[in-house]
């Protein structure tokens, strides 16, 4: 009987340190920050749009980067190259486009709430904005890089690798399984407000 009472025990402390473990990796993945590009509040006013209300064109950074080089068949003016071809003013030397910003969000809000910030840079706004960008094509083109059989995780990852970036072991994992599908999922959503 004394046997029987010491394996419960020891299966009891097994358990428990399994569940820690769970829990701590759960924790520190959904914690785990990243930037997203998003089009400026000015921007959005402009096509009145809410903030607030509409998100899913919040792409996180490294997705966001390659998808003209993937999927330059979507853009309005393939020739042109990259978001300049959606009218965007993109000034040398400049991590993004006039009229976009980076913005910090982690695994948990990204998931749950669709990517809502804990902390947004400075935008890169100057005196004479992008007249020319247009959102609608902008959107248009997230959603026909999404609807693209080619948009999965191994895809997007191998041009993450080869051109800018070279994600961790971990980083990869939290993209392959959590950021690329979530992303994928947002993007599809934008076919209500297109059409």
């Amino acid at each position: 009987m004394e046997g029987i009472i010491k394996n419960i025990g020891k299966t009891a402390i097994a358990i428990v340190v399994i569940l820690l473990l769970l829990v701590g990796v759960v924790w520190y993945a959904g914690s785990y920050q990243f930037e997203q590009v998003v089009v400026t509040s000015d921007r959005l006013a402009t096509e009145n749009i809410d903030r607030t209300s509409s998100n899913r064109e919040d792409v996180p950074y490294w997705i966001w980067l390659i998808l003209p080089r993937l999927f330059p068949e979507y853009l309005p003016e393939p020739g042109i190259g990259g978001y300049v071809a959606l009218g965007v003013t993109w000034d040398g030397g400049e991590k993004l486009p006039v009229g976009f910003s980076l913005e910090t969000t982690n695994i948990f809000s990204f998931y749950t709430e669709g990517g809502k910030t804990l902390k947004q840079q400075p935008e890169n706004v100057l005196e004479k904005s992008s007249s020319n960008f247009n959102l609608l094509d902008y959107r248009k083109f997230l959603l026909d890089c999404s609807n693209d059989p080619r948009f999965t995780a191994d895809y997007l990852l191998q041009e993450i690798k080869d051109y800018y970036y070279p994600l961790s072991l971990w980083e990869k994992q939290l993209y392959r399984s959590i950021v690329i599908p979530q992303t994928h999922k947002r993007l599809l959503q934008l076919k209500d407000e297109i059409a």
